[in-house]
């Protein structure tokens, strides 16, 4: 699942990832997305738009019918899909303030259990508020 999400979400934040590193991280950050991408930095960052949110909301649908049945990817407790996958909003949370997720959304509510069940590593580090909507 982490594999089809990472390719939809790396243009909605790639501006925001940019922003958040150290200085002398910005222009090996810059360079490793120029060579995945082959564009330029500014050109693919321009990129984030209501498309490719989009599109990544599209990435979502199959977790959105798995979670209809169930509370966790992998059945009633989280499995390591379940954290693949919330490693990649935990990074969304950390560098953007971009609404990934309306809160009557079935992902939203998985990753509102996921945060929560495991609240000291994921609200104990530096990032946005999830809860006001935000990531």
């Amino acid at each position: 699942m982490d594999s089809s999400v990472t390719p939809t979400l790396l243009p909605i934040l790639a501006q925001g990832s940019l922003d958040v590193s150290a200085d002398k991280d910005k222009d090996f950050f810059s360079n490793k997305i120029e060579k995945l991408t082959s564009m330029k930095f500014t050109e693919y960052a321009a990129k984030s738009s209501q498309q490719q949110l989009k599109t990544f909301q599209q990435a979502l649908q199959p977790m959105r019918l798995l979670l209809a049945d169930q509370p966790f990817f992998g059945g009633f407790e989280p499995s390591y899909a379940d954290f693949a996958v919330a490693g990649e909003f935990a990074w969304a949370r950390a560098v953007s303030r971009v609404k990934l997720l309306d809160s009557n959304d079935p992902v939203f509510k998985w990753r509102k259990r996921l945060f929560e069940k495991y609240q000291e590593c994921v609200y104990g580090t530096v990032g946005y508020d999830v809860e006001e909507g935000k990531c």
